[in-house]
C-alpha cells in the first residue's frame, strides 16, 4: 500500500515536472520572440516577417513567428533566383537545351551572362544556376523569355497573389523603367492600368534600355511600389519551402546543386540564405534544417517608397530573428 502510494506520489510529481518544464520552455520561446520583436517594430510597417516550422513526418506547417504578414513588398533581385527556381522545377525543359544570348535581354549588372557575345548561347543548366546562386538578371531574363510572359505570369500567380504582378516584368524590363533615359517612360508606366502597361512593354520599354550611368548613380528608391515583382513574406516562406522540398526530392537536378553554392545561416548547419536589395528594398530568405524531421524558414522583406532604408537597422532585425530562432530549436 505505502509502495503504490510512494509510486503514485513519485508519478504526480514527474508529471508536475514534466509540465513544468514545458512550461518553462514555453515562456523561453515566447521571450526568445519578444526580443526579436524589438528590433523588428524599430522598422513599423516597413517591414514584415514570417517564419515557418515543417515537420515532414506529419506534413505539417505551423508558423512560429509573425510581423506584419498580410503586407506585400517587392522583392528586387530575389526574383531571378524565383525564375531559376520555376524553370528547373516546373518547367519541363531539358537542362542541356541551349538558349541563345539575346543582347535585348542584357541586364545593367555585369554578369558572366551579360557578357556573352550575340550567336552565343547557354544551356539551361547553366542560366538556372546563375539566376539562383549569382542573382543573375541577364540569366534570368533569358529563362524568362524563353518560357514566356504568359506561362511565367501563370507559374507566379500560383504563388504570389498581389495584382501588381500583371503583366509579370522581366528582369530587365524592371531596370528598363527603373533605370530609363527620360522619367517620361517611367511615369507612363507608374500612371498606366494593366493593359496599357502590356503595350508598353512592347513598345517604348522594350525599345529603350536602361542606362548604366543611371544604375551608376541610384542612390533613392524609385518605382519601388509600381514596377517590380510583389510577395508577402508568408507566400515567399512557402513558396521556399517547396523549392527546397524540390532540391531534396531532385538530388541530379541543378537546383539542388546550387543550393550547395548559396550562403549559409549563422549558427546553423545546415540551411541556405539568398538577400537581394536595391535603394529602398531589402529581402532576405532562408531554409534550415532544425531536426532530422524539421525545417524552419524565414522569410523577412522590408521597403520604404520615399528613402533609402538603413541597412544596418534591417540587419539588426534579421540577426534578431535569427537568434530568436537558434534559441527555440537549441533545446
Amino acid at each position: 500500500m505505502c509502495c503504490a502510494i510512494a509510486l503514485s506520489a513519485c508519478s504526480e510529481k514527474q508529471s508536475s515536472d514534466s509540465g513544468r518544464n514545458k512550461l518553462d520552455d514555453a515562456m523561453a520561446d515566447a521571450q526568445a520572440w519578444m526580443q526579436a520583436d524589438v528590433a523588428v517594430a524599430e522598422l513599423g510597417e516597413r517591414i514584415s516577417v514570417y517564419v515557418l516550422r515543417y515537420d515532414s513526418e506529419s506534413d505539417e506547417i505551423k508558423a512560429v513567428y509573425v510581423y506584419n504578414p498580410e503586407q506585400a513588398h517587392p522583392v528586387s533581385g530575389l526574383v531571378s533566383p524565383i525564375i531559376g527556381f520555376f524553370a528547373d522545377t516546373l518547367l519541363e525543359w531539358d537542362q542541356r537545351d541551349p538558349i541563345p544570348f539575346d543582347p535585348q535581354l542584357v541586364c545593367v549588372q555585369d554578369t558572366e551572362t551579360s557578357t556573352l557575345a550575340e550567336g552565343e548561347s547557354a544551356d539551361v543548366d547553366t542560366l538556372v544556376m546563375r539566376s539562383i546562386a549569382d542573382l543573375d538578371p541577364t540569366a534570368a531574363s533569358l529563362l524568362f523569355a524563353r518560357a514566356g510572359r504568359e506561362r511565367m505570369e501563370e507559374l507566379w500567380s500560383n504563388m504570389f497573389a498581389d495584382p501588381r504582378n500583371k503583366p509579370l516584368l522581366a528582369p530587365c524590363e524592371v531596370e528598363r523603367v527603373k533605370l530609363a533615359p527620360l522619367a517620361s517612360i517611367r511615369e507612363n508606366f507608374e500612371q498606366a492600368d494593366e493593359a496599357q502597361r502590356r503595350v508598353l512593354l512592347g513598345s517604348e520599354i522594350a525599345q529603350t534600355p536602361a542606362v548604366m550611368q543611371m544604375y551608376e548613380l541610384w542612390s533613392l528608391p524609385v518605382s519601388v511600389e509600381t514596377a517590380g515583382h510583389f510577395v508577402t513574406p508568408m507566400e515567399l516562406a512557402l513558396a521556399m519551402l517547396i523549392f527546397d522540398d524540390l532540391s531534396i526530392a531532385l538530388p541530379d537536378a541543378p537546383i539542388a546543386r546550387t543550393m550547395e553554392l548559396l550562403d549559409g545561416v549563422s549558427g546553423f548547419d545546415h540551411g541556405w540564405s539568398i538577400a537581394a536589395g536595391e535603394p529602398g528594398v531589402i529581402a532576405w530568405v532562408a531554409v534550415v534544417h532544425t531536426g532530422e524531421q524539421e525545417r524552419h524558414v524565414i522569410a523577412i522583406l522590408a521597403h520604404d517608397a520615399d528613402q533609402p532604408l538603413d541597412t544596418q537597422q534591417v540587419s539588426a532585425a534579421i540577426g534578431a530573428v535569427v537568434t530568436a530562432l537558434q534559441q527555440i530549436t537549441s533545446d
